[in-house]
């Protein structure tokens, strides 16, 4: 498991985006179901800037409300830029970004969630699941100013289902958080 740093997960993680803060359809997506394993994931960005392979992942919890260890495991995604799938439509000037679990991470996933369901079944706790950015590229000259950020998740390859809104991610983090983001946003290649 690729690890990345806690400074860099805070700042770059996506508030709301567990399912329990989700739209209508999203919520009923149970992170626990076999299905989830082959899941997607939808990131749309401006289209100044771009996401790569590992730059978004997806983490997968159960907190125990005993003393016992909690199951915290992060999954980076492969990322491909795809503005043409169902429940995608992407705005002005924005590019959409899909991500899905490697296929060396897919066992490791299924792996994790058989751990929770046991651990589920002999304590009580709190799960949790989310998607979060934490690297990109912006293209050359292009100010570092605003963010706005929409995220989506399908289970079943039908259409997507939006998981947070359109924001200003920057406007969303305290200063600390926001210098690390911006330290964290490297140039495109050419």
């Amino acid at each position: 498991m690729r690890s990345p740093s806690a400074p860099a997960v805070v700042a770059l993680a996506i508030a709301a985006m567990s399912l329990t803060a989700c739209l209508p359809k999203a919520m009923r997506l149970n992170p626990l179901d076999p299905q989830m394993a082959r899941m997607s994931a939808a990131v749309a960005i401006p289209n100044s800037y771009a996401l790569a392979s590992g730059d978004v992942v997806m983490t997968l919890a159960f907190r125990p409300d005993d003393a016992s260890a909690p199951i915290v495991e992060t999954f980076p995604l492969e990322i491909v830029r795809s503005n043409l799938r169902p429940g995608l439509q992407p705005g002005r000037d924005e590019a959409v970004f899909v991500g899905k679990l490697a296929g060396n991470d897919v066992a490791r996933f299924e792996a994790t969630q058989a751990r929770i369901r046991s651990r589920r079944a002999a304590t009580t706790g709190k799960g949790s699941f989310s998607i979060s950015v934490k690297g990109l590229c912006a293209a050359a000259g292009t100010p570092v100013k605003d963010l706005p950020v929409r995220t989506f998740v399908t289970a079943s390859g039908d259409s997507f289902s939006p998981l947070a809104a359109h924001r200003n991610l920057f406007d969303a983090l305290n200063a600390e958080q926001r210098a690390a983001l911006k330290s964290q946003i490297r140039r495109c290649a050419a």
